[in-house]
């Protein structure tokens, strides 16, 4: 949510806080900066003034010292401060506008009580403090260099120190350390003879504040040299000097300053565009300049996607920011000062981050020690280092009175107020590419230090932001500064439109004609003659004139509508208008032209509907079918022209699933269950293909790729006690069930990336804890249904089997204790159901209890569906899980192996490929996960022979033949079926297998509900002046099955053509109303999850915002469904008209 801020303050003002101290008898230089600037400086007059407290920071003396001074380029002062003498122990800064008056708004009784606060000026205070030294003996570092330092470069600083203890010609040894990033990397020493100076005096300084006054320090004479740092590859970044020597009474005399450097990568990379603007599709040239041996990545993003979605160009700075210590320092706890019953400075022994102040005052209570000053004590504090010495550093006394408010070390600035508020003959190009997105490419240099690129750019009038990242085996890594580019021409087209639309619904094309000509030009805007889109009004509503004067704009709106599917491609051309028929622009005008082509994708109506089936062909094979042929047909009632059909042959079982492993399951995934489950097969995947050999380079980036994105989505989802839910923080649980595939997730995904292993043993440890005495694991939070039904003693065992599963597959030791409770827990009851007994066969297994193992897997077999060489478990629950139930069936005959189980194994294989969907997952996230599991491991076992075959495929159009060799294992051929119904045969000659699957994709106007639920969704306008801008939409639905509670559900609400979610509304929800435990949003549809819903009904109001305006809109629909059992749907549609 963008916000305004309104101001009464043309700037404001602060003080640098780089410097908080000053060293007597030296000037004090420092800065005064204006910000939020929001007028011209030039002219501004600042008075700037200081006061000195002497001996005790509250005995602030009656002087005041003034100067004026105006603002520099980079709206600054630079001013300074006399030599102060060794007693004034605090200065306190004041500045002030003499332009600018703040006025405030008081109410009038207000505003007579306080007068001061009506009229009010701009202003800036801070306060520094005495570097204090018993001898009266400082060092004075300042850099010849004000700016940031280049990487590697040489740095000059100026010394200037003073002491009474060391006389002229004396030899004076100063040491010094650089420490950047936790490390020193350079240290030494410099070997300088004495000479007295002349004193610093107040006339030599430039910019001084004031003049001269008693506290003025005259005498102090100074010397001072030069020295050089030269900063080696190593340091690039921030640093920090500390300079110091140690006097004959063993005092040392210190101090340390920032050294700024200009944050740099080995790999210096150069990039340059051709030319700073260009015109739409014009070829722009980037030349790339650095080490020979170096790849680059190019990127060019569109500004304004880079704004709209908060991401940041990839800089310097971003690259280094996890190696280099941003903030500051932290700096020892131990007392900072010298308690006044104490006679002598204190050599620190030890330093110790780790002691504690707290306790140090209780020895104490009647005194709180604190020193508002500085010594050579912060000079080593600040720098990180720790020091074992007897020497003297610690010497400032400590005051035991509270510090002045005053003594801040943060300057404070008179804020005026602000209130938030919510924001809501030149060639001419068809201009129809728009992405945000242009460049992002791989570039390799080839032993070249200079390489240019050309590329077409496309035709957004925008910036483009382009970033070159460059990787040397010899150099290491670079990035170059990002380059802007701006494409422009002074005469354009913007065209505003849906990217989908429903048949036959009238949108309105917002186009606006922008002049930034320097003169009026007559236009003429028309719709083209785009086949397959028709113009709503008269023939003459195709095109408009209009004369658009310089810098102005005009709006023009096109009604047009489709009664096609597909993508349509609608044609706007403006161009100059000879015949228009008033003045406009001078008598000759050159001819101007633009044309914009935006593509529109127009759905059907109705609810989608996608059949599926998939069946194994195998030449030379006797018991297998070699051939087969279906019939594809669609219902009488489709939506015309919705149908459509695709044929695919895959060389490898696996293949579907390998094509499509980024979306599996054809569901929200949105919850942590979800999520676990989507990265489960990537694993899965990756063992199969390792097995077999087929693992190839490209397929194992994306599969690591998905692995780590998913880790880090994990650990949304975990709790303080080390537990998981579905929703994260949003329950007030962990989860037995989901910690439990968590816990088996991350110990295989530890194969192949980094994972916590702490996450791990947390987790463990937590399951653990919820064993009950019986051996049963409580089902704590959400467990879904299938775990035994509605028996809580089926449930309980289901459970159970599931965490013995998933710690036993993690390799993890369990306690003897645990695993034997565990077992006859599983074993503890004479009737389980098909569900339990399918997950507890192959717990019992991994347990090694091999007797019940035996006699729970022969039971499994006795209840088996075997039909057509086919095998399967089915229950009345739903298919899903009658998928999950023969998942677990087959990995428990892979398990306890032998040939007549591997027969048993075949043909469950065999009846699982039938099940699965076009994107090679299944129904729902758990029956996807098992069955892949159990099919990867089935392939992993076989390694199916090398395919050498012959593939026909004919339908009643046409016929193809296609030959499949070990070449193809991992390739899909695909074939897309024009007319329906059709009959499909398909023949397998030679030796191998494929597999053959059909999808039929269709729409229906009306679908079958179940009686499982009840949903109503009522909408009303919001706005009473546009009854369409703003929508109300109110959801309300119930459970109402039998057994009160129902599984998680989701609620899926298409928006209508136009419209797009209020996202804060959907927030509001969330917070509001714990039931939604979780929303999503798209392009074209809201999700909300519940994690369980009751026969009491809910209602889960939100808003919906019109983008575009849409006539005769097609009825929008919202469904309602059980997430693991998705046949328990109910699907309604809604008309979203306000007349």
């Amino acid at each position: 949510m963008s916000k305004s801020h309104i101001v009464n303050e043309a700037y404001k003002m602060k003080f640098s806080d780089d410097i908080l101290f000053f060293h007597p008898g030296f000037s004090y230089k420092g800065r005064l900066s204006a910000t939020n600037v929001l007028i011209d400086l030039r002219g501004e007059v600042v008075e700037i003034c200081y006061t000195v407290a002497v001996n005790y920071v509250w005995n602030i003396q009656n002087i005041k010292e003034c100067s004026n001074f105006t603002f520099d380029d980079d709206n600054g002062i630079d001013f300074s401060l006399p030599p102060l003498k060794d007693n004034v122990i605090k200065v306190d800064l004041q500045a002030v506008s003499l332009n600018q008056t703040i006025k405030e708004e008081w109410p009038t009784r207000i505003g007579q009580s306080f007068p001061d606060r009506y009229n009010t000026k701009v202003t800036a205070s801070a306060s520094i403090s005495r570097w204090y030294s018993p001898s009266r003996s400082y060092i004075h570092l300042e850099p010849m260099q004000k700016t940031h330092l280049q990487c590697q470069s040489v740095q000059e600083y100026i010394v200037q120190y003073s002491s009474n203890l060391i006389d002229s010609g004396e030899t004076v040894y100063f040491h010094y350390i650089i420490k950047s990033r936790s490390k020193i990397f350079q240290s030494g020493r410099l070997i300088h003879r004495s000479t007295k100076h002349h004193p610093i005096l107040i006339t030599e300084l430039n910019n001084a504040v004031g003049s001269n006054h008693s506290f003025v320090k005259n005498n102090n004479f100074v010397d001072k040299f030069s020295f050089k740092l030269s900063l080696g590859n190593e340091v690039y970044s921030k640093a920090r000097l500390l300079l110091y020597f140690v006097l004959k009474t063993a005092e040392t005399v210190a101090s340390s300053v920032d050294v700024n450097i200009e944050k740099c990568l080995p790999n210096e990379v150069n990039a340059k565009w051709s030319e700073k603007g260009f015109r739409p599709g014009d070829e722009a040239k980037l030349t790339i300049k650095t080490s020979a041996d170096s790849i680059c990545a190019v990127s060019a993003m569109d500004k304004s996607s880079i704004a709209l979605s908060n991401s940041k160009p990839l800089t310097v700075a971003s690259i280094l920011k996890p190696f280099i210590e941003e903030k500051e320092t932290k700096q020892t706890s131990i007392l900072n000062c010298v308690p006044r019953h104490v006679r002598k400075p204190l050599g620190i022994e030890k330093t110790n981050n780790n002691s504690n102040p707290i306790a140090r005052r209780r020895r104490s209570p009647s005194r709180t020690y604190f020193s508002s000053q500085y010594d050579s004590f912060e000079a080593f504090d600040v720098i990180g280092v720790g020091f074992i010495t007897n020497l003297n550093i610690l010497t400032k006394q400590c005051e035991e009175d509270p510090p002045s408010p005053l003594n801040s070390t943060h300057s404070k600035e008179m804020r005026g107020y602000h209130y938030n508020v919510d924001d809501s003959d030149e060639e001419i190009v068809k201009r129809s590419l728009f992405p945000e997105t242009w460049l992002w490419d791989l570039v390799p240099l080839d032993g070249n230090e200079q390489l240019q690129i050309a590329r077409p750019l496309p035709h957004s009038i925008t910036n483009w932001i382009t970033n070159v990242l460059c990787v040397s085996p010899t150099k290491g890594v670079g990035v170059s500064p990002n380059l802007e580019i701006s494409v422009f021409q002074p005469f354009f087209l913007d065209v505003l439109a849906p990217r989908t639309i429903k048949r036959n619904e009238i949108v309105h094309l917002q186009t606006i004609i922008f002049n930034y000509l320097n003169y009026s030009i007559p236009l003429r805007i028309s719709l083209g003659n785009t086949s397959n889109v028709d113009s709503i009004g008269y023939p003459d509503d195709r095109a408009v004139t209009h004369c658009v004067h310089p810098n102005d704009s005009k709006v023009v709106i096109f009604r047009i509508k489709s009664p096609y599917l597909g993508q349509i491609n609608i044609s706007i051309l403006a161009e100059v208008d000879s015949s228009y028929p008033g003045e406009c622009g001078p008598d000759i005008i050159i001819n101007k032209r633009d044309e914009v082509v935006k593509s529109i994708i127009v759905e059907p109506e109705g609810h989608t509907v996608e059949k599926t089936g998939s069946i194994l062909l195998c030449g030379g094979d006797n018991v297998l079918p070699n051939n087969v042929s279906w019939t594809l047909s669609v219902p009488n009632d489709i939506i015309r022209d919705s149908d459509k059909a695709i044929v695919t042959i895959d060389a490898d079982l696996m293949g579907p699933t390998i094509r499509n492993i980024e979306k599996l399951i054809n569901v929200p995934s949105g919850c942590g269950e979800q999520l676990v489950a989507a990265i489960a097969p990537n694993l899965y995947i990756l063992r199969y293909l390792n097995a077999t050999g087929k693992l190839l380079g490209p397929t194992r980036q994306r599969i690591i790729r998905n692995l780590k994105i998913g880790y880090q989505r994990i650990l949304n989802y975990v709790h303080t006690d080390g537990s998981f839910s579905a929703f994260g923080y949003h329950d007030a649980v962990g989860s037995t069930f989901l910690t439990s595939f968590v816990v088996r997730t991350l110990v295989q995904l530890k194969q192949h990336i980094y994972v916590d292993q702490s996450i791990i043993d947390k987790a463990v440890e937590w399951i653990l804890m919820n064993q009950l005495e019986n051996g049963c694991f409580n089902a704590v939070s959400h467990v879904f249904h299938d775990m035994g039904g509605t028996s809580n003693e089926n449930s309980t065992a289901a459970l159970t089997s599931y965490v013995i599963i998933s710690i036993l597959e993690s390799g993890i030791e369990l306690k003897e204790k645990v695993r034997n409770d565990a077992q006859f827990c599983i074993r503890g009851h004479h009737s389980p159901d098909k569900y339990t007994l399918a997950i507890s066969s192959y717990a019992l297994s991994l347990i090694g209890w091999q007797s019940e193992a035996t006699r729970a897997l022969r039971r499994l077999l006795e209840i088996a569906i075997v039909e057509d060489n086919l095998m399967w478990w089915s229950s009345p629950e739903s298919i899903s899980t009658n998928i999950e139930m023969t998942g677990y069936a087959l990995m428990t005959l892979l398990h306890h192996g032998g040939t007549e189980n591997l027969i048993h194994a075949h043909s469950v294989v065999r009846w699982l490929i039938t099940q699965r969907q076009s994107h090679g997952g299944f129904t729902t996230s758990q029956d996807t996960a098992v069955a892949l599991d159990a099919i990867s491991r089935y392939m992993v076992l076989v390694k199916g022979k090398s395919a050498n075959l012959s593939v026909h495929v004919a339908t009643n159009e046409r016929e193809h033949t296609m030959p499949i060799t070990h070449r193809d294992k991992l390739k899909t051929k695909q074939i897309s079926v024009s007319r329906l119904p059709n009959v499909i045969k398909v023949i397998v000659n030679g030796q191998g297998c494929v597999l053959a699957t059909n999808v039929v994709y269709y729409n229906l106007e009306h679908m079958m509900n179940s009686e499982a639920f009840k949903l109503a969704v009522d909408v009303e306008s919001v706005s009473s002046t546009d009854k369409c801008s703003i929508a109300m939409v109110s959801p309300c639905l119930a459970y109402k099955m039998p057994d009160i509670k129902s599984n998680m559900a989701v609620l899926e609400i298409k928006m209508p053509t136009g419209y797009e979610p209020d996202r804060g509304s959907l927030y509001k929800l969330q917070e509001s109303n714990s039931k939604v435990k979780r929303f999503e949003e798209s392009e074209n549809q809201v999700v909300l999850y519940f994690t369980q819903l009751s026969h009491d009904p809910i209602c889960v109001p939100f808003t919906i915002n019109e983008n575009a305006v849409v006539d005769s809109r097609v009825d929008a629909i919202a469904k309602l469904y059980d997430y693991y059992k998705p046949e328990l749907q109910i699907a309604i549609v809604r008309t979203f008209f306000f007349y």
